[in-house]
């Protein structure tokens, strides 16, 4: 009988899967290093509103920001981060304080591996 799949744990997954970026964008290197340099530009401010966004209760707003976020996030090749954010999307819909400052913890933690991953490049 085939075991069912182990969860990942949270920082397994790598900050950059080079590979992913590429497949998104036709292979394209230099257009997939601009979205993530993109990308990476952006996250302190997303990252400022979405802890706005939770600490005031604005549970739906903190759920559209996490899915725009992912949805420019998809074509990177990060899906560390994709995965924090579609968690904290899903607890924000669902009304779930708790579970949401948790993912949002998980999303912070993943942005910061992010930038300081970028910053090493």
């Amino acid at each position: 009988m085939p075991q069912p799949a182990k969860p990942r744990s949270a920082g397994t997954q790598p900050v950059w899967d080079r590979d992913a970026a590429l497949a998104a964008v036709a292979g394209d290197e230099n257009l997939a290093l601009q979205l993530l340099a993109d990308l990476v530009s952006k996250l302190p401010l997303d990252l400022e509103a979405l802890r706005e966004s939770h600490r005031t209760g604005a549970l739906e707003a903190l759920a559209d920001r996490a899915h725009k976020i992912r949805g420019g996030a998809s074509y990177c090749g990060v899906s560390a981060l994709i995965e924090a954010l579609t968690a904290l999307d899903r607890a924000a819909k669902q009304g779930d304080a708790d579970a949401a400052a948790a993912a949002l913890a998980q999303t912070e933690h993943e942005i910061l591996r992010l930038t300081e991953f970028n910053g090493q490049r």
